[in-house]
């Protein structure tokens, strides 16, 4: 049936990349490479926790035989040989619950000729295909007499939650959708009231603004569930516009007719009623998490969450990949990963405290209460009168947000200690492990979250500082092209002979990982970087020393007139204040390569397993000798780390964009020195 529909005529906006076949193989190859990357070729599952294989054409009698009729739970994911990557993350996850002997089933069918084995995210008439055969195959699961737990292969299961999914079904749920809700009180919150927060609107009472997410489904076994799964099918695979996809169609045939005002269908509220006899039980926030729940408000915790959903990211999949490894969540890496290797850590730059935090008691959910309006962040000195809805040009938005104006600064500050972290490992040929930065304002392209700098339907009481993504200080995928330069710039003018080599990365949670080598971890060589970084002022930090885009410009350093400007925090690098550890060597701010050398490359100190510095602001000054590994490095600085940006005050071309001054340029010797 889906090969039966007509492909979209040129023009067409479903066809999305269909007509240049060339470049979709290479964004799917460049996307799955990144995925790839660290050995994952070389992960393979334990075989003693998987299913007896069953034999090619299979029935799905065969293929779920282990599952009980009548009260076992399928659990499902979905791609193709173009995701393969994100769903052995699925699949590690499965099994880590010991689900593989019983309950793990992939693949559960092959569609050929359906979908190609390319990265189809880009062609939305293909994406309608997949939402078409996701609906059929779960309902043929349903036919079976089974229920139903499927999820996106950007989903990691951290907790087993078919104890509470078999509670919603014996109460009477036929459909228990996650949400996109972002407020985890007020979504536990099952007072009867007119409205919720952005995104939450499935609680009783509630007028409008539910957005379910199809990331993580549970369908009951039932009649209802099977024909509402056929209408879901066929919706998705007739969608006439490019923008929509079978999400957009199951929220239109869950919320179009009659759900609002939502009604409870239980006591307690957890259960209220859909269409044509449906009963909905919306999944808990907290338990059922988005991205933006753990990446943000978690500080990369799963925490409560039994489900992690990579949504609120940006930069497609590589930037879930990323997210997944800050989260520890990217299990499908081979044992040597975590064993191998000399490593280099440093200190992240200290942010300053909240210029402008909520009052006490502003922000806050209150059982049956209205919707808490956003607060603090606002500059009471800016001027500019009233704030009209939606989105105002970047430089309005640094003018009334004092939060956002200390966070570029702080952007400023983390920008320069990791590209000299990153100069210092690749001057002693180790690999990086990030620290886990720190943010003053929120990240969306849902635009109208100025001043406050807290994400639409966020809680708007959430604290400053907090924990959050190197996604924040840069654009991560370029970050990872450093894996692998040759690759990624492979057109790309090089100043000297050949590519620079690699640099290879680990997020902050490597440390962290139950996996990782105590041989690492244990005794680590502690560096204290002596002396004050560069003066914050327009001399050592010119904003011609810019890499935003040609028609947009980098934001000053803070005066220290600026009421977001911290005096303490600029005078200070990382480790200053503080006393150094037992055994700490001294580097000297500012160093050169020979220096470094000479004191972290001594064979005492070749051995150890990792070193950390507690600073690394301004702490490498450059080369004094190797032309080549200065302006291979220069290359990986110029193409790979510099440019990013914060996003977003406005989605009008590239006005909503703030770029912080580049770093002070680092020395290069003379070519052939």
């Amino acid at each position: 049936m889906a090969l039966a529909e007509p492909i979209p005529p040129t023009g067409d906006g479903r066809r999305g990349g269909y007509d240049h076949q060339a470049n979709v193989q290479k964004e799917s190859d460049t996307v799955r490479h990144m995925l790839a990357q660290d050995g994952f070729e070389q992960w393979s599952p334990d075989p003693s926790l998987l299913p007896p294989q069953a034999p090619a054409g299979a029935s799905m009698d065969e293929l779920l035989s282990a599952v009980p009729r009548a009260s076992g739970i399928a659990w499902l994911a979905f791609g193709n040989s173009g995701a393969t990557e994100m769903l052995l993350n699925w699949v590690h996850h499965v099994i880590a619950l010991r689900k593989g002997q019983r309950w793990l089933r992939v693949p559960a069918y092959k569609y050929s000729g359906a979908l190609p084995p390319v990265h189809f995210r880009g062609t939305p008439f293909l994406f309608h295909r997949m939402g078409f055969l996701k609906a059929m195959t779960i309902k043929e699961v349903l036919l079976s007499g089974r229920h139903v737990l499927v999820s996106d292969s950007d989903v990691a299961w951290a907790k087993d939650p078919t104890a509470e999914l078999a509670a919603l079904a014996a109460a009477g749920a036929s459909i228990a959708p996650s949400t996109d809700c972002l407020d985890a009180a007020a979504d536990a919150d099952k007072t009867p009231r007119g409205a919720s927060p952005f995104m939450c609107g499935h609680s009783p009472g509630n007028t409008a603004g539910a957005v379910f997410n199809t990331g993580v489904i549970f369908l009951a076994a039932s009649n209802s569930t099977v024909a509402f799964c056929e209408r879901w099918a066929r919706w998705t695979l007739k969608l006439e516009t490019w923008w929509s996809d079978d999400q957009g169609v199951f929220n239109r045939l869950l919320t179009a007719r009659g759900f609002y005002p939502v009604r409870a269908a239980s006591s307690d509220g957890r259960l209220v009623h859909g269409p044509d006899g449906l009963v909905l039980g919306p999944l808990p926030a907290r338990r059922f998490c988005s991205g933006h729940m753990v990446w943000m408000q978690q500080a990369g915790a799963a925490g409560e969450c039994a489900s992690v959903h990579a949504t609120f990211t940006e930069f497609g999949d590589a930037g879930k990949r990323w997210r997944f490894l800050e989260a520890g969540l990217w299990g499908a890496l081979p044992a040597r990963y975590f064993t191998e290797g000399r490593f280099l850590s440093f200190a992240p730059p200290k942010p300053p405290p909240d210029p402008r935090p909520c009052r006490d008691g502003e922000g806050l959910w209150r059982p049956g209460g209205p919707v808490p309006r956003p607060c603090g962040g606002e500059d009471a000195s800016h001027g500019l009168g009233g704030k009209r809805p939606g989105g105002v040009p970047a430089e309005e938005a640094r003018r009334r947000s004092v939060r956002l104006r200390a966070n570029l600064e702080l952007m400023r500050r983390q920008l320069h200690a990791l590209r000299d972290a990153l100069a210092l490992a690749y001057v002693l040929n180790r690999t990086l492990v990030l620290p886990h930065f720190d943010c003053l304002c929120d990240r969306s392209e849902l635009v109208d979250y100025v001043p406050s700098c807290v994400y639409p339907g966020a809680p708007p009481g959430l604290t400053f500082p907090r924990k959050c993504s190197t996604h924040f200080v840069l654009n991560i995928h370029k970050l990872q092209y450093f894996l692998e330069p040759a690759r990624y710039a492979a057109s790309a003018p090089w100043t000297t002979r050949k590519p620079a080599p690699p640099l290879s990365l680990r997020a902050h949670s490597f440390l962290a990982d139950p996996r990782t080598a105590s041989a690492i971890t244990d005794a680590p060589q502690r560096v204290r970087v002596l002396g004050r970084p560069p003066p914050v002022d327009e001399a050592h930090w010119p904003v011609s020393r810019c890499s935003a885009p040609h028609d947009r410009t980098c934001s000053s350093v803070l005066g220290a007139g600026d009421a977001a400007f911290d005096p303490a925090t600029a005078a200070l690098g990382a480790g200053d204040g503080e006393p150094a550890a037992p055994g700490a060597l001294s580097l000297r701010r500012g160093a050169t390569n020979r220096e470094v050398l000479r004191l972290l490359d001594a064979p005492a100190v070749r051995s150890a397993r990792l070193v950390t510095l507690d600073d690394a602001e301004g702490a490498f000054g450059g080369w004094e000798s190797d032309f080549e590994q200065a302006a291979g490095f220069a290359n990986l600085e110029s193409f790979f780390l510099l440019g990013g940006d914060w996003c977003c005050s406005s989605r009008e071309a590239n006005v909503g964009r703030l770029y912080p001054v580049d770093p002070p340029r680092l020395r290069v010797p003379a070519r052939g020195s």
